[in-house]
């Protein structure tokens, strides 16, 4: 076994080594190569990670950060961030707060990430539409209702409604039934359930801002 400069190690075939990480400014390769050790030393044929676990493009990031400005203006006039936060590190603490820690920036989330990170500043910037539609269509996944309460309820806090009120309404629509009740059946991808949810919001919202501008 012998190693050769420029190229990986060579253990029955020469195998070429992993590509550098990206320099700063430097875009990241849509897919990433993993390469795996084996038990006795060396290393396997690289492999492409999924797609949803890749770095986000630049492209992607560029989009989040154009987000993330708005969404600090709007946090600023509400009291959304913290005395003396700046914009990297509000925008490090949204990243984080959006995927649940498991990345600290843009330049460490992933695309599996990208619609609940854009959901988040897209609710803190003011589309309360564009954040449920996010949050619905999580990376293709099934409905996340977590995600659709918490925006129904956000809603009630910005325009100082109760959650009483976001319930009556659900109730009215929904023969007697809840939000957690309705939430649970868009949690087992009832596609009406999921419906309502959004219908809900887009009320609440749209009755906050009547009742603010009125």
């Amino acid at each position: 076994m012998t190693g050769v400069p420029g190229r990986g190690i060579v253990s029955g075939g020469e195998q070429p080594a992993p590509p550098p990480a990206p320099r700063d400014g430097e875009e990241e390769p849509a897919r990433v190569r993993e390469y795996v050790l084996k038990p006795g030393g060396g290393a396997e044929a690289p492999r492409q990670l999924p797609e949803a676990d890749a770095p986000l493009t630049a492209k992607q990031r560029k989009a989040l950060a154009t987000l993330a400005r708005r969404a600090f203006a709007e946090a600023g006039k509400r009291g959304g961030a913290e005395p003396g936060e700046s914009f990297d590190d509000w925008r490090h603490r949204q990243v984080s707060i959006a995927t649940g820690g498991r990345a600290s920036g843009l330049t460490s989330a992933t695309n599996r990430q990208y619609r609940a990170i854009r959901g988040r500043l897209r609710h803190l910037a003011g589309d309360g539409g564009g954040a449920f539609a996010d949050a619905m269509r999580d990376s293709g996944e099934r409905a996340d209702a977590e995600q659709a309460l918490h925006l129904i309820l956000a809603a009630c806090r910005e325009f100082g409604l109760s959650r009483g009120y976001a319930e009556a309404i659900c109730k009215a629509r929904a023969k007697g039934r809840g939000l957690d009740s309705v939430a649970a059946s868009a949690r087992e991808g009832d596609g009406r359930a999921a419906k309502l949810l959004s219908q809900i919001l887009y009320t609440v919202r749209n009755r906050g801002r009547k009742k603010r501008d009125g």
